[in-house]
């Protein structure tokens, strides 16, 4: 699988084998607000207020988990699924650039890795995807991933 970047605002395409999953739409450079549709639901992630660090998911008005950006520079993905069982992961940076990921279960076993062609100039980022056998829709779950990666170059450039 793979993220690929398609427009300068932070939007992006999840890619399987070349042919697209999803899409994941931000309104605008600026905006912090993301849109995807995904299995006929309707996918948000907005910001909890404008100076948190952290961001409510919804899915089809819902709010069914969160993403929260640590101090460390580590970003806490906490999902509730159709069953009501929460399932928590740890998406870290990896690599002296800060530019790739890798993405850590309850137990702390990687689930996931994002090696990315971030490049810093342009503020595009592509990530090939390798993941583990996991029990969770890995499609969806790179909508979190990559607005996390997305969120994570946002504040890095920053500071």
């Amino acid at each position: 699988m793979r993220i690929k970047s398609s427009a300068a605002n932070g939007s992006f395409n999840v890619l399987d084998r070349g042919f697209e999953v999803l899409q994941v739409k931000y309104k605008s450079v600026f905006s912090c607000k993301a849109t995807a549709e995904y299995q006929g639901n309707i996918i948000e992630i907005k910001p909890k207020s404008i100076i948190s660090s952290k961001y409510e998911i919804y899915k089809n008005g819902i709010e069914v988990g969160d993403i929260t950006s640590k101090w460390n520079g580590s970003m806490t993905i906490r999902i509730i699924d159709a069953d009501y069982y929460e399932r928590n992961f740890i998406l870290k940076a990896k690599g002296c650039s800060g530019t790739n990921f890798k993405l850590l279960d309850e137990n702390k076993d990687t689930v996931l890795t994002m090696d990315s062609g971030f490049s810093w100039k342009t503020m595009n980022y592509d990530f090939e995807i390798d993941w583990a056998h996991i029990d969770f829709d890995v499609a969806e779950l790179l909508i979190y991933c990559g607005y996390a990666a997305k969120s994570y170059f946002t504040k890095m450039a920053v500071v």
